[in-house]
């Protein structure tokens, strides 16, 4: 069953941000094919309509990184239609597009359920497992959190790791090149490399046990060569409860400081519903599916019970587009999710950002671009999902429930086709 519903020049409910100070022009070589055009004021917003829930402001300053204004704005219907086209295959999926946090675009298409597993439709606010998308939620927590209590992202996170654990080279409060949050927050810990040079029953891992052996192991941050590894971020639900001053953190305790933290410091200012690593209702939850099989039934992702404590950090959130496009609007566009300066830093150092962001690891293409993406694979099941930060104003946020693909390629692929519209 197809089910699609798009809503032009609409305001996603809840997302009421107020103008921030402007961050400066920082022009940046964007190369063959720079999406670089020559600086223009963005329109007003749209006028208030039957879902509007805040007035217009006209025109809105640019705010968080630096927006590149165009003799027009990308056509938001070509940008919807690349989507459409590059998912045609997929069971269910759902995308927000905002612009100066107001959406101009925005729809469900398809199946959050199979007919099989009782059929309903994908919406804006279907939530399903995020995948690694986590990693950019928890990046704003934490900078939030060293902002507050005035802890450089350069500081040594040693002292902020569970005060029973053994901790060897690279992890001990004091010593030779210590690892840092800016090393976890941009995976230039070295962390891959112990993880990957370790015989299987070294025993390290993603988990409370996992993470210990791998603190009493050690590791030296590598910065010339960052490499991906999801322990940086798991070690972050580890961490963050440390930060808001609990003094003995445990297994048990540590995933629900980490939910505590993240539901206060980012997803309540940004008007997102209470967030966990489950499913409310399993029955009506959306599913992950193999695109290919349409008779196989779904897999619902999540964690409860004895995998609770694993929940958090690196992946395991559930929230929707419109739950993901509401933290982008308040990040970019308003203080209630972090101040101006943290902000900017988090931007200018791609902290919780993919690497190959704003022309970062060696590419031309991606000038004033900001990503996050997540992939999970469930025996054959599949989920995608990105969050993005676009020139001129634009965020886009997609969750898919099966193949193909990474979602990230899909939504810069379809900006880019807009920009040259």
């Amino acid at each position: 069953m197809l089910h699609r519903k798009l809503a032009l020049a609409a305001t996603v409910a809840g997302i009421a941000v107020t103008a921030s100070p402007a961050f400066g022009q920082v022009p940046v070589p964007g190369g063959p094919g720079s999406l670089q055009p020559p600086t223009q004021a963005p329109p007003p917003p749209p006028p208030p309509g039957p879902q509007v829930v805040a007035p217009p402001v006209a025109p809105p300053p640019p705010a968080g990184p630096p927006q590149l204004q165009g003799p027009a704005p990308p056509d938001v219907a070509t940008m919807v239609a690349g989507i459409n086209s590059r998912l045609s295959g997929a069971v269910g999926y759902a995308y927000t597009i905002t612009r100066n946090g107001q959406v101009v675009a925005e729809a469900g298409v398809r199946d959050r359920r199979r007919a099989i597993d009782g059929q309903a439709d994908f919406t804006p606010t279907s939530r399903l497992e995020v995948m690694s998308v986590t990693k950019n939620m928890t990046a704003i927590a934490l900078l939030k959190l060293l902002h507050q209590r005035a802890i450089s992202v350069d500081a040594s996170i040693g002292r902020y790791l569970p005060l029973q654990w053994k901790k060897a080279k690279g992890f001990r409060r004091k010593g030779y090149k210590r690892i840092t949050f800016r090393h976890l927050l941009t995976h230039t810990s070295g962390i891959r490399q112990v993880m990957n040079a370790a015989p299987a029953s070294a025993g390290l891992g993603n988990g409370w046990d996992g993470l210990r052996k791998l603190v009493a192991r050690g590791a030296y941050p590598n910065p010339a060569s960052g490499q991906y590894k999801n322990a940086n971020y798991a070690l972050m639900r580890v961490l963050i409860p440390r930060l808001t001053g609990m003094i003995f953190v445990s297994e048990a305790k540590a995933y629900k400081r980490y939910l505590y933290w993240m539901n206060k410091a980012v997803f309540k200012p940004a008007g997102v519903a209470t967030v966990r690593c489950h499913a409310p209702v399993d029955s009506v939850a959306a599913l992950a599916y193999d695109a290919g099989d349409p008779a196989e039934g779904g897999v619902l992702p999540e964690r409860q019970g004895d995998d609770a404590v694993d929940c958090g950090g690196h992946t395991g959130l559930h929230l929707s587009s419109r739950d993901l496009a509401k933290v982008l609007a308040h990040l970019r566009h308003s203080g209630k999710v972090l101040p101006a300066a943290v902000r900017s830093a988090m931007f200018a150092g791609r902290l919780g950002w993919s690497e190959g962001s704003n022309n970062g690891a060696g590419r031309t293409d991606t000038a004033n671009t900001w990503w996050h993406g997540g992939d999970g694979t469930f025996s054959g099941r599949q989920i995608h999902t990105c969050v993005m930060a676009l020139p001129q104003g634009f965020e886009a946020s997609l969750v898919v429930n099966s193949q193909p693909g990474g979602a990230c390629g899909v939504l810069l692929g379809s900006y880019k086709e807009a920009a040259a519209a």
